[in-house]
């Protein structure tokens, strides 16, 4: 049989189709390529984004745990010695120690190395497990957080953080332990905010769960044996801090595991999300390569770069619930972190500033307006925001709730500050306009990497960590806005727990004391009175002004208590001199703004009074018109004190609160002006009187002698100051320019100086 001959057209055929299926296999080939680099592109920055969430998570966690550890130290300095011998010891907590603590911890003890535990409550009882006790105070640390256990005392289970004690030759004698619930570390923790598709479990090394977002499973084994794992790929699995492991669970589910071990404890940290959820876009692999073919017959370039921008689109639909926000449209907390950390790498010789700010009263927004409403207010404030920060180049991204994060880089503090001033104010105004209104409040923190160790790389989450440690220092304050992290604000808080925990003890122990600043007629220049001002001479802290702990009383209601104490101490120096037959002059009292009950005033003050022999006319009490008193009850307090004799005096009067129709109202004998007038009338720097500052006072003066009011101006420092309210025959003065506040023997020897 005779071969057919091959014609053109079947040669044409057979030739389109060798190209057809080399043009196929380049396209199948070039576009397959194509595919896994941009899925092993993705997976690395899933990767790195899931790694960077691990590392911020378990900073965050940390970073409560710093917390608690920081008010465990605080209780450091409850503790007493005693002993009656070289080899025996016994550490208590003070009995004039509230038994009060943190709602955070069942109890707060310190355990001896016999592991007898003394509560805070004054309870004495051994400690739980005595062996494990003892072999936890071997331990090299000096600050750990123990497994947790079964508590007989509570019935459930409980963990605690330790702080070996030592004494001064540097010997253990116990720890100082607070113990807390499983369910509250859960709770705590809950409040950190973690994405949908993954979660976060935290093991001890025995395997045993230490917390997962499902209670019910907390306190019993692990169903995946990440730790098998980390034991049988390492020879010292706990020299390992960070890794990133594929196992199976119970379930035979393949899960990806991101690990941290948590400082100060054999804790580890997961977060876990399944493989199946995490490869999901390789099945779209199959549907490319169909597509491929298809379209086989369009050139190989179009081929390949309409699969890479239909890959990179699907890829970036995909992305995007990770990147923003979908109600404010900001970047997501991840996404932020990621690009944060990335800005700080690549500018390590550049000085950052952080911001984290949120609402005031968010909450009530909410409940009282509705979501929608909600919304729409943090909407607003995050658009406006976003105009602000990317203005300056920064990025910005919400958080959970209504918490807004912006990174800026900056030239300078001190600038940045101005702008940030600046753009408040502006801000404020555009609120004044929105239909509901509300208050922002936001904490700063600054990266400056001149005054930092460049061996240890900062992190964003470090930064919010710090803004929110500052931001927290305002709490409900609704007339601060803002507040900046520094060292000195962590000092000062830290300040500010030991003078509340101790005030009522230093109050017992007498560690506040009274010094007396002398009132001089400038006419005659002898002393006509005095001021009793109070002092506190802490054991810790050394000797401070007023101006440090008198805010803080008057924030916890404490000065009231201040003030009766101040007042016996000066009826027993009077008393005292009376009785010797020393001259005395009269002294004024300060009544702090903070007593609400004009009875209960009058009725402790008469009954410490009447326990010293005293004249009435030594004694005049100073009071305020911007008190938490009413009108009437100021009145009343200075009628009551003048029919029992003694005379009243109007404090910082012209400081702006107090009025002269008032007077009318509360007829008190002397008015005592506030030292902004001598400021402003003849500076102390410069000594050049001002006119209309000089008329103002010598009108105030004249108004006050026609009222029948005594006068006295504080503050007086300089000889100008002196001469000009003499020369306007001011009735008395008081300032540095002829006393400080001196002690109760500088002042007896003072009056006799001076009478």
């Amino acid at each position: 049989m005779a071969k057919k001959a091959i014609t053109l057209e079947s040669f044409r055929m057979f030739s389109l189709i060798i190209i057809g299926i080399f043009l196929l296999a380049i396209n199948i080939s070039v576009s397959a390529f194509a595919i896994d680099r941009i899925i092993n592109t993705t997976e690395d920055q899933f990767m790195e984004n899931l790694s960077l969430q691990a590392e911020g998570y378990t900073e965050s966690v940390e970073q409560i745990f710093a917390n608690c550890m920081m008010l465990l130290n605080a209780y450091n300095q409850n503790i007493l010695t005693e002993g009656t011998s070289k080899n025996s010891f016994n550490l208590i907590f003070s009995k004039k120690t509230s038994s009060k603590i943190p709602s955070l911890y069942n109890s707060v003890y310190f355990s001896d190395n016999k592991g007898n535990a003394y509560l805070h409550t004054g309870e004495v009882r051994p400690v739980e497990d005595i062996e494990l006790y003892l072999s936890e105070l071997k331990k090299q640390e000096n600050t750990f957080i123990t497994n947790p256990y079964q508590s007989y005392v509570y019935h459930y289970p409980v963990f605690s953080f330790n702080k070996i004690i030592y004494d001064k030759s540097g010997e253990k004698k116990g720890m100082l332990c607070a113990t807390m619930s499983l369910s509250k570390l859960h709770e705590l923790l809950s409040a950190i905010k973690i994405g949908k598709r993954q979660i976060v479990v935290i093991r001890n090394s025995s395997n045993t769960i230490i917390y997962h977002p499902d209670f019910f499973k907390v306190n019993k084994p692990s169903e995946t044996e990440v730790l098998d794992v980390l034991q049988s790929n390492s020879d010292n699995p706990e020299s390992i801090t960070k890794g990133i492991f594929k196992v199976k669970n119970q379930r035979n589910q393949k899960i990806l595991t991101f690990f941290n071990k948590i400082h100060n404890s054999d804790w580890y940290l997961s977060l876990i999300i399944q493989e199946e959820e995490y490869f999901r876009f390789r099945h779209s692999q199959h549907v490319w390569f169909i597509l491929i073919l298809i379209l086989s017959g369009l050139s190989i370039v179009v081929a390949i770069a309409v699969e890479i921008w239909v890959s990179n689109y699907f890829h970036k639909k995909d992305m995007l619930a990770s990147i923003y926000d979908p109600l404010t449209n900001l970047y997501t907390r991840n996404q932020f972190e990621k690009l944060a950390n990335r800005m700080l790498r690549r500018n390590k010789k550049s000085k950052f500033m952080l911001v984290e700010t949120d609402i005031h009263g968010f909450k009530f927004i909410n409940q009282n307006y509705g979501v929608a409403k909600a919304d729409a207010v943090l909407i607003f404030y995050a658009n406006r925001l976003k105009k602000i920060i990317e203005a300056e180049g920064g990025i910005l991204c919400r958080g959970y709730a209504d918490h807004i994060y912006s990174l800026i880089k900056i030239k300078s503090t001190h600038a940045a500050m101005t702008g940030f001033k600046k753009a408040s104010i502006e801000f404020a105004e555009d609120i004044k306009n929105y239909e509901i209104q509300f208050f922002p409040k936001s904490g700063i923190t600054f990266y400056d990497p001149d005054s930092t160790d460049s061996k240890t790389p900062v992190s964003v989450q470090t930064l919010i960590g710090q803004a929110s440690f500052a931001k927290s220092t305002i709490k409900d304050n609704i007339l601060r806005t803002w507040a900046v992290y520094d060292r000195h604000l962590l000092q000062k808080s830290n300040e500010e727990h030991y003078m509340e925990s101790h005030m009522e003890q230093a109050l017992a122990d007498g560690e506040f004391f009274v010094m007396y600043q002398p009132k001089v007629n400038p006419e005659t220049e002898k002393v006509e009175g005095a001021e009793a001002l109070v002092r506190w001479d802490s054991s810790k802290l050394g000797l401070m002004s007023p101006g440090k702990f008198i805010p803080l009383f008057e924030k916890n209601n404490f000065i009231k208590e201040l003030d009766f104490y101040v007042y016996e101490q000066v009826f027993k120096f009077l008393k005292n001199c009376i009785d010797k037959g020393l001259p005395v002059v009269p002294v004024s009292l300060n009544m702090s703004r903070n007593h609400s009950n004009a009875t209960v005033f009058i009725e402790r003050f008469m009954s410490i009074f009447k326990k010293y022999d005293i004249p009435e006319n030594l004694i005049e009490i100073e009071i305020l018109e911007r008190s938490v008193l009413t009108k009437t009850d100021l009145k009343e307090i200075t009628d009551t004190l003048h029919k029992h004799g003694f005379k009243v005096a109007m404090d910082d009067f012209g400081s702006g609160e107090s009025s002269l129709t008032m007077l009318t109202n509360i007829p008190v004998d002397s008015l005592k002006f506030d030292k902004t007038f001598l400021d402003n009338a003849c500076p102390a720097n410069t000594g050049v009187p001002d006119k209309k500052a000089t008329n103002l006072i010598a009108g105030l003066i004249a108004l006050s002698k026609q009222l029948e009011k005594k006068i006295l101006f504080e503050g007086v420092e300089t000889e100008e100051q002196f001469a000009i309210l003499r020369d306007m025959n001011c009735d008395l003065i008081q300032g540095f320019y002829f006393s400080r506040p001196i002690t109760e023997t500088e002042f007896i020897n003072y009056v006799k100086n001076h009478s």
